[in-house]
């Protein structure tokens, strides 16, 4: 089947089934957060520490990326938070060579809403981020990471599809799978951005698939006699015609009386010189001729 001949209304169906069979795959996903980021940062100080503090040349916790999402609250509810994933080194090293290496490993940190920090923005010698972290009404921990990324110390993704809900998938498959992709296709195949009408064919809704079959009528007394009397006009129309008989006789011829005579012998004929023999590889008797 050619993507050509799929029409625009069978796209937009398709695109709402995949859009929510995301949606719901992600969200059953996201209660297994273990599983996708890797290990859960405990504590909000040792998180704000491992961003500010280097080891071997680079942030404790670093490659970050943030989404927010709805997580269970243990009370059988859900919570909205911001999720900050990235690489992170809990402070253990690992000898190899006779020498200790620090490992990054993937780990998340599970940011409350409104976020409020522990770290002191004025002891770091800069009072002036303080005040204005303070003027923010709601302050989120993109907020927080914003300022740190002013003293050039930390850097992040926001990631925002990875937060996306059910109907925010089922949404934005619906407008690229079932409006901008038909038009895309459209313009390629017609070189319009609508499909061009079709011949109607023919309308067969009224028509019965299962129509009885007309019975044959009955005979009539009438229609009995009727045949009665073409059979019989038949049959006098087929009588054979009487043969005239013949109005004069004619006489047999007579009859010729043979005369027997007495045989004759026939006349002897006269001997002939001629003689006659075969060879063997003659096939019938040929003259012989002799020397006088």
């Amino acid at each position: 089947m050619q993507l050509a001949n799929i029409r625009q209304w069978q796209w937009m169906a398709l695109s709402l089934i995949v859009g929510a069979l995301i949606g719901y795959v992600r969200q059953e996903a996201a209660t297994d957060l273990a599983g996708q980021y890797g290990e859960c940062i405990n504590g909000q100080q040792h998180f704000e520490q491992a961003l500010i503090t280097v080891e071997q040349g680079r942030p404790r916790f670093t490659d970050i990326s943030i989404h927010a999402r709805a997580v269970p609250d243990g009370r059988g509810g859900s919570k909205r938070v911001h999720v900050v994933s990235g690489l992170y080194f809990n402070g253990q090293y690992t000898q190899e060579g006779g020498r200790l290496i620090a490992r990054w490993q993937p780990a998340f940190f599970l940011a409350d809403i409104p976020y409020k920090p522990m770290t002191n923005f004025a002891a770091m010698g800069k009072p002036q981020l303080a005040q204005r972290f303070q003027s923010i009404a709601h302050p989120t921990v993109i907020d927080f990471l914003d300022l740190l990324a002013e003293s050039g110390s930390v850097r992040y993704t926001y990631a925002w599809w990875q937060g996306m809900g059910i109907w925010q998938w089922t949404l934005a498959s619906f407008l690229i799978v079932g409006v901008i992709w038909p038009i895309a296709i459209n313009l390629l195949v017609y070189g319009s951005w609508r499909r061009p009408r079709e011949e109607r064919g023919i309308d067969l809704s009224k028509v019965d698939a299962h129509a009885s079959v007309p019975q044959k009528p009955k005979a009539t007394e009438e229609d009995r006699q009727h045949l009665q009397a073409l059979e019989a006009e038949l049959e006098s129309h087929l009588e054979p015609a009487a043969i005239p008989e013949p109005t004069t006789t004619s006489s047999p011829a007579p009859i010729r009386q043979l005369q027997a005579a007495p045989l004759e012998p026939a006349a002897a004929t006269a001997p002939s010189d001629r003689e006659f023999g075969t060879k063997p590889d003659d096939y019938y008797p040929t003259e012989r001729k002799h020397r006088k």
